[in-house]
């Protein structure tokens, strides 16, 4: 395992608290009848949804700085079949 600065596990739980209170609005939307007309509440909901998926990707490229995926490794003297 990787050693990881406090600093940087900090990076990554603020990270994820912004992507938490992102699924609370998106909850207290759908909970109150704040947005009356549906359609400005599913464009609500679909900006949200957008915000979540790029907070999403932003902790996945921490967590791939912490973790990298490893190349999954061939027997020596095999290859790769391109037919």
């Amino acid at each position: 395992m990787p050693n990881l600065s406090l600093s940087f596990l900090d990076e990554i739980q603020m990270e994820v608290s912004r992507l938490e209170t992102l699924g609370t609005c998106l909850e207290m939307a759908g909970a109150t009848d704040y947005l009356k007309e549906v359609n400005e509440l599913r464009g609500f909901m679909l900006n949200i949804a957008h915000f979540q998926q790029l907070q999403i990707d932003r902790i996945q490229g921490k967590l791939d700085q912490c973790f990298p995926k490893s190349q999954p490794t061939l027997p020596k003297g095999a290859h790769h079949d391109h037919a």
